[in-house]
């Protein structure tokens, strides 16, 4: 009978022979390295330490939140109808005027003789038109005694007839003449602040010139032009119905309560670049809160919502499927859940649907929990 070894090497199994107890006796890497690693359900050593809040239900106002832009509520760019000199300036810049204060006074020589020259046509014309009556009066009497020709009295009417267009002719000059004087003379077409004076005294000035002589603003009162997803428009809509709609305005910066107002303006066609509605709310602005030019918060007031569910709303994050809070349950390990929040107001968040109250929700740390994690709540800073 031939030996082991014999066998091996005539059939060739030497170097598996060999292989066969060193396997066994040195055993396998791979395995030993897999026994070591913890199962994908293992949870993670040790608590992580959490601060929590409460969901609880809160009378929460229903509001719409937007970035606006002050406009003056009206703005009136003043200018010469005539042209000379400007002879005098009747305010400071940055004054306060009322509609119909005197402004600017062009030199007003020339139309002052305008007028003249014109009365003085007017006056004579009227001298001849009487004259021009009185001729066919008599021509009338003599006609009748067969003295005056059918002729000279036709000529006589015809006589009447040019002196009274001359006349009329004459008012009209006359009263363009007035209206040049009068332009002279600059008022206020509307009571508000003014800007910067553009023309110093002593400037030729000329008639309906490109810059204007001051722009005037009127900030009493004022208004906010801003927009809102077109998502709102609906339910602004139909609160609006019946009633005014209350709108406030933040300025940045600025102390006490924000200036309120009404929403007087929603533009008829939604932005579709932006998906946006215009709209534009009116504040009565008496102690100049609001400035032209300004950016502010503007909040739309839609209501109150009595029995709204709220977390803060750095407990809500936002995942691949929408928005989720961790909860922490009675056996302080958390739980992801998926939520609808309705809108934030403020720092707090209204949960539509998936949470309810009383129940605890991860404030910080959500960036080391996953399922099935056990938290250590910490008191709240």
């Amino acid at each position: 009978m031939e030996s082991l070894f014999t066998f091996a090497r005539r059939h060739r199994l030497f170097p598996l022979l060999l292989l066969g107890p060193l396997s066994g006796l040195t055993g396998c890497p791979s395995d030993a390295g897999n026994a070591q690693k913890p199962g994908p359900g293992a949870k993670a050593q040790g608590k992580v330490p959490v601060t929590v809040a409460v969901a609880v239900r809160n009378s929460v106002p229903i509001r719409i939140n937007a970035v606006g832009n002050v406009e003056p509520y009206a703005t009136v760019a003043v200018r010469s109808k005539v042209e000379g000199e400007l002879l005098r300036i009747a305010f400071r810049e940055g004054d306060d005027v009322v509609k119909g204060q005197r402004l600017f006074e062009i030199d007003p020589s020339q139309y002052k003789s305008q007028v003249r020259q014109a009365e003085a046509n007017l006056a004579r014309d009227k001298a001849q038109l009487e004259n021009a009556r009185s001729q066919v009066q008599r021509y009338e009497q003599l006609r009748k005694m067969s003295f005056v020709s059918e002729e000279m009295m036709q000529r006589a009417r015809t006589d009447v007839e040019v002196y009274a267009a001359n006349v009329q002719a004459d008012e009209a000059v006359l009263g363009s003449a007035r209206l040049r004087l009068a332009d002279a003379y600059i008022d206020a077409p509307i009571s508000g602040r003014t800007g910067r004076i553009m023309v110093h005294q002593g400037n030729q000035v000329k008639a309906d010139g490109n810059a204007p002589l001051v722009v005037i603003n009127q900030i009493e009162p004022i208004q906010v032009n801003f927009a809102i997803p077109e998502q709102r428009l609906a339910e602004l809509k139909s609160h609006a119905q019946g009633h005014q709609v209350a709108v406030s305005a933040e300025v940045a910066g600025a102390q006490g309560p924000r200036p309120a107002g009404e929403l007087r303006f929603i533009d008829n066609t939604v932005d579709t670049t932006t998906g946006t509605i215009k709209l534009k709310a009116t504040f009565p602005n008496k102690d100049r809160g609001l400035w032209p030019g300004q950016f502010v918060k503007v909040f739309v007031e839609l209501g109150e919502d009595k029995n709204a569910l709220t977390v803060p709303a750095k407990a809500v994050l936002t995942g691949p499927r929408g928005a989720y809070v961790f909860v922490v349950k009675p056996d302080q390990t958390v739980e992801m859940r998926d939520v609808v929040q309705e809108r934030q107001q403020g720092e707090e968040a209204v949960i539509g649907r998936g949470l309810e109250a009383e129940e605890k929700v991860v404030l910080d740390g959500q960036s080391r929990l996953v399922n099935g994690v056990s938290v250590e709540i910490k008191p709240a800073p």
